[in-house]
Formats: structure tokens, sequence, C-alpha cells
């Protein structure tokens, strides 16, 4: 009983946090089917590497090590052997389409 509960708290935990990873709406729904699938165990951890990068945009330190520190962080936020290739993808991604989220141009 107290393993059903455990796991009941920690879903209900992970469905409140609201989801951060995605430029666009469109972007964010991918993103969080992917993780939701591929790396589970992970989401709330990728959630705040999401938020973080973010965070380092707006304060305009520079878009690369902004991106350099999102690897680092989801890399080390994903242990699942699927869960790193997608998390390379998504560095990819971040590292060539993010400079339209830096500029602010959506």
């Amino acid at each position: 009983m107290r393993i059903i509960l455990s796991l009941l708290l920690i879903w209900l935990a992970t469905a409140a946090a609201e989801w951060k990873c995605g430029a666009r709406p469109e972007d964010s729904a991918v993103t969080e089917k992917t993780i939701g699938l591929l790396c589970p165990g992970r989401r709330l951890k990728i959630n705040r590497c999401c938020i973080d990068h973010d965070a380092c945009y707006r304060r305009k330190i520079g878009q690369r090590p902004c991106d350099d520190e999102f690897e680092r962080c989801v890399m080390e936020s994903s242990k699942y052997t699927l869960c790193k290739p997608v998390m390379k993808l998504f560095v990819g991604l971040v590292r060539t389409f993010g400079i339209i989220s830096y500029k602010g141009m959506w």
C-alpha cells in the first residue's frame, strides 16, 4: 500500500509541474510526450533544465554559455539508455534554433 501511495504522490507532483521545454506550444507538446515516453523518471529534472535555460536566455548571458549549461544539465539528468539519444537530439535542436528564442523572435 505504501508503494502505491508513493507512486501516486510522485505522479501527482509530476503532473502538477507545468511543462516548460519548448519555445512554442507545439514544441512543448512534442517534447512533453517524448520525455513522458522515453524518460519518465527524469521528467522533473529535465523540465528544471529547460526552466533554467530560459532564465539564462532572458539574462542575455550569451547563447553558447546558456546552451552549454543546458547540455550539461539534461545529459546529467538523463541516466537511462533511451533518454540520452533523445537529449542529444534536443540539445542539437536548441543549439541550431535557439538563436530565434535568444533574440526574442518568437
